[in-house]
């Protein structure tokens, strides 16, 4: 066998909203979308060079390789920029920084309307030199809480190659008692010891290089791995795939007597509907159990008749 196999993920210029929810984010397929952010400021104006002047003093928390779990380095972003022009600070990447941490980033970006209009969102933005790399892993931490992403290439270009869910056999998932359990031991999809993974081989793969101003659709459960090919500025929308997770998210989210508020506004919203694009009342009997000691007040957001069925099935 001379596997694993590659495939090119479609590319699609100017994707139509419907079609997309349609034909990609419904069936959870990747796909690589052109042209749809030329209203975006941010493509035209930020730069390494852009956001050392406009927040030189920001003081930044720093990963470093090879998992990009922890952030044991923090620094002034100007020196950051520094570094990266200099070759300087061992792969230093800025990843997964909240957006809210950059007071007026906001005015150069707009939410891609590929994101799901009911959904909260998550936005987060990412700067770093080139040969970051981001080894398989996925960005949903259990197996019921499935995260999509609509990642955007700002500045430079990234490689990015997918796996989908129903191929975990071979994708050598980390233990929870070895840390970071939603990444794989494979780091590398070109780079892979065969005598150690050969299940490895059986694997499909998708693939494609990511440029400024594309938009590449990461469905929720898909393993992912993403090389920085250059410099490279980029940000991710994540939302829920799966309304279910969505509305429990948010409740326990929610601090204090703002979890009273939301429960009023929201008892009974998870309906039979939910539950099926969830994957049906046995997927939902596992989520709920995996809630511990939170179960009995997420109860509260089910609909009488699914209540009724989770609760008979008990």
């Amino acid at each position: 066998m001379n596997g694993p196999f590659y495939f090119q993920i479609k590319r699609v210029e100017r994707l139509p909203i419907e079609e997309f929810r349609q034909h990609y984010e419904s069936p959870m397929k990747p796909v690589v979308i052109t042209g749809a952010l030329t209203d975006w400021k941010a493509m035209s104006l930020w730069t390494h060079a852009w956001f050392k002047q406009h927040y030189e003093t920001k003081v930044v928390n720093l990963s470093v390789t090879p998992r990009y779990t922890v952030r044991p380095v923090r620094m002034k972003i100007a020196d950051y920029i520094d570094n990266i022009f200099s070759n300087t600070g061992a792969l230093l990447y800025m990843d997964q920084c909240p957006i809210e941490e950059f007071p007026g980033l906001e005015n150069y970006f707009q939410t891609p309307g590929y994101c799901h209009p009911e959904r909260r969102h998550v936005v987060s933005l990412w700067i770093g030199p080139a040969d970051t790399v981001l080894g398989f892993h996925k960005d949903n931490h259990n197996s019921y809480d499935w995260i999509n992403n609509i990642f955007v290439q700002i500045c430079g270009r990234k490689h990015v190659v997918m796996v989908s869910g129903d191929q975990d056999p071979y994708m050598y998932q980390r233990s929870p008692e070895e840390g970071d359990a939603w990444h794989s031991h494979i780091s590398d999809p070109h780079q892979v010891d065969f005598s150690k993974y050969p299940l490895f081989r059986k694997a499909t793969l998708f693939e494609t290089i990511v440029y400024p101003g594309e938009i590449v659709f990461i469905p929720g459960n898909h393993w992912h791995y993403v090389r920085a090919l250059d410099k490279s500025i980029s940000m991710s929308f994540w939302w829920r795939h799966h309304r279910v997770t969505d509305m429990f998210n948010r409740y326990f989210g929610a601090a204090g007597s703002k979890r009273s508020d939301f429960i009023q506004s929201y008892r009974g919203a998870i309906t039979k509907k939910d539950v099926e694009d969830f994957g049906g009342m046995e997927r939902l009997i596992g989520a709920f159990n995996s809630l511990g000691e939170y179960r009995r007040s997420a109860l509260e957001l089910l609909a009488p008749s699914v209540r009724a069925a989770l609760e008979n099935a008990h």
